[in-house]
């Protein structure tokens, strides 16, 4: 063990110099050996006679000095007899003894790099052994401890192996708070945030790579100009930003191809409005619905009309809309549409009016129409989307947050508008437990738009219908009845109503008992 007391520093980085103090136990063996022969093999003799020994002298450092002199030539210098030995705790054969000894020790060391220092270090060997010198016997004038005691001072170089990049210096060399000075360090290097703009294109300076585009002119999101066609002459400059790949160009970047056309503004618009119509009666065709969507001069860049047109849908007199309304031959419920009533899963709309969700029953479910409802009003042309639930829960899941908050948008913009919230599962429980999920699942989406969007409760209708009215009539996957575990929105007829709870529903979520549930709220295996 190591005790570093000197790495600990508030002033600097570093420390050069490193005091430290260790303890450790380990195993001793050892042999002593005492010159007590002669050359003759006879043992020195009369000894305080042959050195003229006193005890003034010896006191005295140079009479110690004398007498150390003369025992230099007295004795020859050869330790030919073994000392004593004390029985160790362990022993390998008859004479390898071996001892605990405890080693506390100080030191101090010099940093010269970070590979090398070098220190000095004193060691003490502390053991219940008395024989590390070999003698056994002692005169009553002699002077001590009951057991031996081993000092050494050694010179230390200390070489740090290794490969820096993959390991550290030891840690006695380490300031234990160099995290935080490092933590200091970074701060003080970042910049302040400079959300400074100089050319006002809307990219920061410190994200810019043209830090000088003139005003008004288009750029992308590094701050460059844009070119369209890639012709050479910026969008801001060019009186044809779009013109044909390939042609050459004049000076002000209008096209030199003989049959170049239809790359003015106008052109472009008309070409995205029809494009635009393609796609929204794909989509209709895609979900099953035998209209194309509504178009007029409400969303088209042009500003031409599109006409709208119901195709595939024989007139019915009488046809019940969804939630129970009847459109009249020739009408729809606000306005004259030049086509009339649709039959099931069809739309609807009428060039001044808002659009009525045709072929429900009445007042309790709706048949399903496209996948997101069609909102065509004064205030412009929307989509209400849906959104749908895991398996027998109501809890709105994240990805579908932006769906509410479309829906509230459309809702503020449009402020008559009312919408219908209806709630639907899939068929995999019987209907009582269905009818009650489903009306979780409308209020679930009702309760978020007005609570987070300040909708007016009254502006939206909460109906449900349980398994019927299936998206998706005959599921054979997860996938499918996924679809089906939903929420629509929609438009509201006349006789659309807030339905009042099902039969069974329960706010406070109390657990049902064994036998046919009084009511339900949560997960079908664990009671509702």
């Amino acid at each position: 063990a190591v005790i570093n007391v000197g790495n600990l520093l508030f002033h600097k980085e570093r420390n050069k110099w490193n005091w430290y103090a260790t303890l450790g136990v380990g195993l001793d063996h050892h042999t002593a050996k005492l010159d007590l022969l002669d050359n003759n093999g006879l043992p020195y003799m009369d000894l305080i006679s042959r050195l003229n020994w006193t005890r003034d002298e010896f006191n005295t450092k140079v009479g110690r000095d004398r007498i150390k002199s003369e025992l230099g030539v007295i004795y020859d210098g050869v330790y030919e007899t073994e000392g004593f030995k004390k029985e160790g705790i362990f022993r390998i054969g008859d004479d390898f003894n071996i001892h605990v000894v405890f080693v506390p020790s100080m030191g101090v060391s010099r940093k010269i790099s970070k590979r090398l220092n070098i220190g000095i270090e004193h060691q003490i060997f502390l053991s219940d052994n008395d024989y590390l010198d070999g003698n056994k016997y002692r005169t009553a004038l002699d002077q001590t401890n009951n057991v031996d005691i081993g000092h050494y001072t050694n010179l230390t170089i200390g070489v740090n192996l290794g490969n820096f990049s993959e390991v550290t210096e030891p840690l006695y060399w380490l300031n234990p708070i160099d995290v935080a000075y490092n933590d200091i360090a970074i701060l003080k290097s970042k910049s302040t945030l400079d959300l400074t703009d100089e050319d006002n294109d809307g990219i920061i300076d410190i994200l810019d790579l043209e830090l000088d585009t003139p005003e008004d002119c288009p750029v992308d999101t590094r701050g460059v100009l844009l070119d369209s066609d890639g012709d050479g002459i910026v969008d801001c400059e060019d009186k044809e930003p779009f013109s044909r790949p390939g042609c050459p160009v004049d000076e002000f970047g209008v096209s030199q191809c003989e049959d170049d056309c239809c790359t003015d503004e106008e052109a472009i618009n008309r070409l995205i409005d029809a494009r635009t119509e393609e796609l929204r009666n794909a989509l209709l065709l895609r979900t099953g619905d035998n209209s194309t969507a509504p178009g007029g001069n409400q969303g088209n860049i042009s500003g031409r009309t599109t006409e709208t047109t119901i195709t595939d849908a024989p007139s019915t007199t009488g046809q019940p809309t969804s939630g129970g309304g009847t459109v009249k031959e020739g009408t729809t419920k606000e306005g004259t549409s030049k086509e009339g009533t649709s039959k099931e899963g069809t739309t609807v709309i009428s060039k001044t009016g808002t659009p009525v969700s045709g072929g429900g029953t009445t007042g309790t479910s709706t048949t399903s129409g496209p996948y997101t409802t069609y909102v065509r009003t004064g205030c412009g042309d929307w989509f209400l989307p849906m959104i749908h639930f895991d398996l027998n829960k109501d809890i709105i899941k994240p990805e579908y947050f932006s769906h509410l908050h479309n829906v509230a948008q459309v809702m503020a913009k449009c402020p008559e508008v009312c919408v219908v919230a209806q709630g639907h599962t899939d068929s995999r429980h019987s209907n009582d437990y269905n009818r009650v999920l489903s009306y979780r699942r409308a209020k679930a989406a009702v309760d978020y738009l007005v609570e987070n969007y300040g909708i007016d409760r009254s502006r939206i209708k909460l109906m449900y219908g349980g398994e019927e009215n299936p998206m998706v009539k005959s599921p054979t996957s997860e996938a499918h009845h996924f679809m089906n575990r939903r929420v629509e929105f929609r438009t509201c007829d006349a006789n659309d109503f807030n339905m009042a709870a099902p039969e069974g529903y329960n706010p406070n979520a109390s657990k049902s008992s064994s036998n046919r549930p009084e009511y339900y709220n949560g997960n079908k295996s664990s009671g509702y």
